[in-house]
């Protein structure tokens, strides 16, 4: 529901970061973390000097190690 909220958002006003910035958490609590990645790049892209864009980028950090483990996981099986 969050997701589809922020999307309306966006649709409205497509250069609002902190919606991206919003989803790109929702993506996360859902470990969606390709979809994570993409708005919080977007937020950083339109807010680079944002108080959030430090933890955005350590986030990004975080969800590439993480889609880095599932794909060695899913190539062991």
């Amino acid at each position: 529901k969050a997701i589809e909220e922020y999307e309306r958002a966006i649709k409205i006003d497509p250069k609002y970061a902190d919606a991206y910035s919003n989803r790109s958490l929702a993506h996360d609590a859902k470990k969606n973390y390709e979809g994570a990645i993409v708005d919080a790049g977007m937020f950083l892209k339109l807010a680079p000097e944002h108080p959030k864009a430090i933890m955005m980028r350590r986030l990004i950090v975080d969800w590439k190690k993480k889609l880095a483990e599932r794909e060695k996981q899913g190539s062991t099986k």
